[in-house]
């Protein structure tokens, strides 16, 4: 059971896995094709949420068509099937019974012969005909024929068989036949059946007919068995046994005189019919007859037992008897059709509900993505308000400073100019990510990285913050020096920016290993960040891009990063940003 249930678990990762795999490259590829359109169109108004409404909406479209498609498509492709089965039985059939009927023409009269014979023989002998042994003339009758096909009947008033030489059909009653009977004795006639099914040898027989007393004593039957015609019935079987939805088959031949008798196609055992069943197939055959009327063809459906099923019926004239007509019965159980159509309005419903979801969903991502969208037009109007007077302080802070020397003022403008001036290339980095295709060269990791820490060195001091480093490496990187720098500015204000006053931040680079390290409050969700416009202490200015920028410039560059919040004596929270660059000599190695 274990390994039956690995086994099993595997196969389900691995499907899972194949799943997740298909998905990406799904988003990915829409992902591209948004790209392409609004690149190619040059849309620039153009928001992704949009692009995906409209790829949902074309979807449940398709859906819908599909659906209606694939529904008339399964529905045309059963009737076709239908058709194709019916009249594939029928040909086979009416093949048959034209066979049939052709060598009931032949035998007819020599069946009338052979009655006269043995009517001739009853009336010469002194026994009554009941008891009587029929081994004699049975023997002439059949002489110099293969299997004894002939076999006699002899009933008593009550039209039942009491005297035979086929001795299933001892006891069977004719009464149903009565009237024929009765007709054929009008017309001082031998009568002879056209060919009648027998349930008990599935095979047919053509009987004649007559009273051999002129009291109506009884009734003498001689019957004739058709060979080759069992044969062609097996074949037709095998066919039909290989359509488990085919409930039952019939044949119905039916005799302008009215007498009807019907032909079981589908393999059934073999059974001797009461009277009652007799009856009971005549009145069938004659409901199906008056169902069709003048009609070749009909169809109807109806429901048994909660079961849906599919009625054909089909009549078509012998092409031997014009007095002769054949209708063709088949009656199919649909439950596996209907299943089939019932899977295709589960998988439309599941698939449309998955798309209505989709659109709610995306409704929800529009009006977030219209959020962001004004943010980032607000950004961009900002950063277009803010240069021109930052350039101006900038210059006046500058002559100040030629004409009157530095002091305590001077140093916090120019504090404050470069924080603002950080946050304005924040905003124009993110703004033009993408649009700007940066210069990568080689770079020496400790030269930035001090570089960047004296810039901020008066800023830390005006903010009560002191910047101590441990430097020390020789790692040289290959990216641009416009991303690295924000990397570095963004940590080291951060530093700034969250830690509690009068503490130290500690910048340490050792070889390809670059780490920044404050005191400030617990970060709480090192995971996200990095998200973008996330910030988790809302009291301390920000957009939320800085690490979000350190996060994008680290993946493109394949620097691992980490952060690590713990406390320290349970008095202040220490916060550790790690960056491990790769070195351009592991790069080339």
């Amino acid at each position: 059971m274990l390994l039956f249930f690995t086994s099993h678990n595997t196969e389900f990762k691995c499907h899972r896995n194949d799943f997740l795999k298909f998905f990406v490259k799904i988003c990915y590829y829409f992902a591209n094709l948004y790209d392409t359109i609004t690149k190619r169109l040059q849309i620039k108004t153009l928001k992704f949420s949009s692009f995906i409404f409209f790829i949902v909406l074309i979807f449940l479209v398709l859906d819908f068509v599909g659906y209606r498609l694939l529904t008339k498509s399964i529905q045309k492709s059963h009737e076709k099937d239908t058709q194709i089965l019916f009249y594939k039985i029928k040909n086979d059939v009416d093949g048959m019974l034209s066979k049939l009927l052709y060598d009931y023409t032949k035998q007819k009269d020599i069946l009338e012969t052979k009655h006269q014979k043995v009517l001739n023989y009853l009336a010469t002998s002194n026994q009554d005909p009941l008891s009587l042994n029929l081994k004699q003339i049975h023997d002439m009758i059949n002489q110099g024929c293969k299997n004894k096909p002939y076999n006699i009947y002899i009933s008593n008033k009550e039209y039942v068989i009491k005297n035979t030489t086929y001795l299933k059909d001892l006891n069977f009653n004719l009464s149903f036949a009565k009237r024929e009977f009765d007709e054929h004795f009008t017309n001082n006639q031998i009568g002879v059946s056209t060919p009648i099914f027998e349930k008990s040898a599935k095979n047919f027989f053509s009987f004649s007919d007559s009273y051999y007393t002129k009291d109506k004593a009884g009734i003498l039957q001689v019957s004739y068995n058709y060979p080759q015609t069992k044969i062609e019935l097996e074949s037709i079987r095998e066919v039909l046994n290989n359509y488990p939805n085919i409930v039952e088959a019939k044949a119905f031949i039916k005799v302008n005189t009215g007498f009807i008798n019907d032909l079981i196609l589908k393999d059934f055992p073999s059974y001797k019919p009461t009277l009652e069943e007799i009856q009971k197939r005549i009145q069938e055959g004659q409901k199906v007859a008056s169902t069709l009327k003048e009609k070749t063809i009909y169809s109807s459906e109806f429901i048994k037992d909660g079961v849906h099923f599919h009625a054909l019926y089909f009549s078509t004239k012998s092409s031997i008897f014009d007095d002769t007509t054949i209708i063709f019965s088949i009656i199919l159980d649909e439950t596996a059709h209907l299943q089939e159509i019932q899977n295709v309005d589960y998988l439309f419903a599941i698939l449309t509900v998955f798309g209505l979801i989709a659109i709610v969903i995306i409704s929800l991502v529009r009006t977030k993505e219209i959020t962001l969208s004004n943010q980032d037009r607000f950004i961009q109007s900002a950063m277009h308000e803010l240069k021109t007077p930052l350039s101006i302080i900038t210059l006046n802070n500058d002559l100040k400073k030629a004409q009157l020397g530095e002091d305590e003022y001077s140093n916090q403008i120019d504090s404050a100019v470069k924080i603002l001036h950080k946050s304005y290339e924040d905003m124009e980095f993110m703004i033009k990510k993408g649009a700007e295709d940066y210069v990568v060269e080689i770079l020496d990791l400790e030269e930035i990285v001090e570089e960047r820490i004296e810039y901020f060195l008066k800023i830390a001091s005006m903010n009560g913050r002191k910047i101590v480093s441990d430097i020390n490496s020789e790692c040289q990187v290959m990216m641009s020096k416009t991303e690295l720098i924000r990397l570095i500015d963004n940590n080291i204000s951060n530093a700034i920016k969250y830690s509690v006053p009068n503490s130290t931040i500690e910048i340490l680079l050792r070889e390809n290993k670059l780490q920044f390290k404050n005191f400030g409050v617990r970060i709480d969700n090192t995971n996200k960040i990095f998200s973008k416009y996330y910030r988790e202490n809302n009291v301390v200015g920000g957009y939320g891009l800085g690490l979000n920028i350190v996060k994008n410039i680290s993946q493109k560059y394949n620097i691992i990063f980490d952060v690590v919040s713990n406390s320290k004596n349970n008095e202040k929270n220490e916060n550790i940003f790690i960056y491990l660059f790769k070195c351009h000599s592991d790069d080339i190695s």
